[in-house]
């Protein structure tokens, strides 16, 4: 079927997963100088009710009290998926440097 056959394109498009990576760097300290290079698109959007946000935590990729940056799922998928585009070779952990994943 039509569906079946992008579903097939798409895989075959599709990037390599890269191995288990340790990074040189935290989240954020990524996120902050990759922001100025224009890497990172817009975070989606927050479906938690602001009730619910951990005023102890923030995110500053999201721009919210709702979690830590570190613990930031759509920061760590753009992340991983500009590498493996890559465009963050620098901040991949080599052999002898300490690692902050």
């Amino acid at each position: 079927t039509y569906n079946q056959q992008k579903r097939t394109e798409r895989a075959e498009q599709a990037v390599p997963w890269p191995p288990n990576i340790s990074f040189n760097s935290t989240r954020n300290e990524i996120s902050l100088q990759i922001r100025e290079k224009g890497l990172l698109k817009s975070p989606n959007r927050m479906r938690t009710r602001a009730e619910e946000w951990d005023r102890g935590c923030y995110c500053r990729f999201h721009r919210y009290y709702i979690h830590d940056t570190e613990e930031c799922y759509d920061l760590k998928n753009q992340i991983e998926d500009l590498i493996r585009h890559g465009h963050l070779d620098r901040y991949i952990r080599k052999s002898c440097e300490p690692s902050f994943r």
